[in-house]
């Protein structure tokens, strides 16, 4: 997870560096930058609709390397060289990970919190 706070630049508003600790944030030159006026500090929590989309995107890359382990079968069957019975049981355990991934994805869009979205699991 990102850490709570990060420091921006009040000219260019680039980020200068992040920190979740007090001493950190108010100390040394950081704490001199914010009291110049010339950097500021800014929550950098992410949302629940940035950790949804976290979320998603990591249970997609996993239901496609599942689906990549398979997809020699698929070419092969397409092109000929294994008949529909060797294919079959391969067909329906990639479908079983397209149904999953659209069930987890439904899931999360349907969350309501933080508490909903980590209780969801590959």
């Amino acid at each position: 997870m990102p850490s709570k706070y990060k420091l921006i630049n009040t000219d260019t508003g680039a980020v200068l560096t992040t920190g979740d600790d007090a001493s950190i944030r108010f100390g040394g030159p950081w704490g001199d930058l914010q009291a110049a006026g010339l950097a500021e500090w800014v929550d950098n929590t992410p949302t629940l609709e940035e950790l949804k989309a976290e979320k998603l995107s990591a249970f997609k890359a996993q239901a496609t390397a599942l689906l990549s382990s398979t997809d020699y079968k698929a070419l092969k069957f397409v092109d000929g060289a294994i008949s529909q019975e060797e294919y079959t049981p391969f067909r329906f355990a990639r479908q079983a990970i397209r149904d999953h991934f659209n069930d987890l994805e439904a899931a999360i869009n349907s969350a309501e919190s933080l508490e909903e979205l980590e209780a969801l699991v590959w």
